[in-house]
């Protein structure tokens, strides 16, 4: 399945919806954010490096909060 040309919701495809909020513009243009940093974290992760986990978890809890806040 094409992640990005599928609306999905949250909870029916984590891994279609974990990359298309690190391909959003919000995510990219964010100037805090080490994006290659983040991108890699989230390619290895799903690519079978579970001890990426926790980074993995840090991030996209922290951007959930960061939308939450409008804070974009």
């Amino acid at each position: 399945m094409d992640c990005y040309f599928v609306k999905l919701s949250k909870s029916s495809n984590p891994h279609c919806y974990v990359f298309d909020t690190l391909n959003s513009s919000t995510v990219k243009n964010y100037k805090p954010y080490q994006y290659s940093t983040i991108e890699k974290i989230v390619q290895k992760y799903y690519g079978g490096d579970k001890t990426l986990g926790t980074q993995l978890d840090w991030w996209l809890t922290f951007e959930l909060w960061r939308q939450s806040l409008r804070v974009i």
